[in-house]
């Protein structure tokens, strides 16, 4: 039987130790927008970009609650 399952829950999350950040130069790099392939493909990637950095403008006419 999971005797843990009828423990109360915390009411905060433990805080969690500071650890620096490893400096190895692996992060990264976005390619720039300019190469993306003028292609059917690359029609789906710039539209897939908008979605995400345009999210007001592209979204449908059914879709959120105009607060914000």
């Amino acid at each position: 039987a999971a005797t843990w399952a009828n423990e109360p829950l915390p009411d905060r999350q433990t805080e969690l130790p500071a650890v620096k950040k490893e400096n190895h130069g692996e992060y990264l790099q976005p390619r720039d927008l300019s190469k993306i392939p003028n292609t059917a493909f690359g029609d789906q990637v710039k539209r897939g970009y908008s979605l995400f950095v345009n999210s007001q403008q592209m979204r449908g006419k059914y879709v959120g609650n105009e607060q914000n």
